[in-house]
């Protein structure tokens, strides 16, 4: 399996771990067996684009939100294949790519980095706020007192 198809694989897992998924929810959705899915998650099955597509989608991702996940890049990032293309064809702008090239080195870290980073976005965002704590027996007679003494003292005071 090669490394693209594996950093895939993990972008897609992470997606699904992190909004609560598993595979089991997903090959249902796609109307597969979960057999199916840990093979294709542990590369027994070739991971193909249609794939990505059907498991972005029951997501609720559009593919190319998924590819922007696994691959991210600013406007001005490009490979150094592209850069070259660009400095052979555009002569003045060989000054202005050679800092992009620069910034595409360190994309293997990067990657990994931005995907430890959406599984934390997702997690935070996905996960729901803790329920809000009940009272002990003790506060909520603490709280009937004050409100019966509040209320009789009320009655009292207009009575008086």
């Amino acid at each position: 399996m090669s490394p693209e198809v594996q950093h895939m694989l993990s972008v897609l897992r992470s997606v699904i771990r992190g909004l609560g998924y598993n595979y089991q929810d997903v090959a249902k959705k796609l109307g597969l067996s979960s057999g199916y899915m840990s093979r294709l998650f542990s590369g027994k099955i070739d991971l193909k684009f249609q794939h990505i597509v059907d498991i972005s989608r029951v997501l609720g991702f559009e593919p190319e939100e998924i590819f922007h996940l696994a691959y991210p890049r600013g406007k001005d990032a490009a490979s150094p294949s592209a850069l070259r293309f660009q400095m052979l064809s555009q002569p003045d702008s060989a000054l202005a790519g050679s800092s992009r090239v620069l910034a595409s080195i360190n994309s293997a870290a990067e990657e990994e980095e931005m995907e430890r980073r959406v599984a934390s976005a997702l997690r935070k965002i996905l996960t729901p706020p803790p329920a809000p704590s009940t009272p002990s027996k003790e506060d909520l007679e603490k709280l009937m007192e004050r409100m019966l003494l509040k209320f009789i003292g009320g009655i009292q005071s207009a009575q008086g």
